[in-house]
């Protein structure tokens, strides 16, 4: 679980991190830092718009209305034909409430709650079914505000 969230970080902290890049000027060969990394992976990221849930995560998921999306992507490994679908937004709602609609839904919709983290800080739930994963992380960014990280791997 732990190494799942922490590809999870990783692949939302290096997309977002290549967003943050500034493009190459016209007529200008990018630079390494600006190349999106294809090394040895073989997995295919797809970003989705903010306004779209990623295909793959469940469709009655709570979902906070206005919130601000911060990444929405899906990505496929093609050596594995594991696919990830990931939406990260701002929360309203303090890290306990999340917890609780989260913890909630996974009861109430037939998940089985594998793992939880209930530390002040940091909040994650991890539930299977059908052979399907659903990891939720609930954490303060670094701006102070309330993040909702949710990936579901099948």
């Amino acid at each position: 679980m732990l190494v799942l969230v922490l590809l999870v970080v990783a692949v939302v902290g290096a997309k977002f991190v290549y967003k943050k890049q500034p493009a190459a000027q016209s007529g200008q060969p990018k630079t390494e830092s600006q190349q999106p990394s294809t090394g040895p992976s073989s997995v295919a990221v797809s970003p989705v718009p903010s306004a779209e849930v990623p295909q793959g995560l469940p469709d009655n998921i709570p979902w906070e209305s206005d919130a601000t999306v911060l990444q929405n992507f899906t990505a496929k490994d093609s050596a594995t034909g594991k696919t990830q679908s990931t939406r990260v937004y701002v929360s309203s709602k303090t890290l306990d409430a999340n917890f609780t609609i989260y913890q909630k839904y996974l009861q109430d919709n037939g998940w089985t709650v594998n793992s939880t983290v209930n530390q002040p800080a940091v909040k994650n739930l991890s539930a299977t079914k059908s052979g399907a994963r659903l990891d939720i992380t609930i954490a303060k960014n670094a701006q102070g505000q309330v993040s909702v990280n949710v990936s579901y791997l099948d």
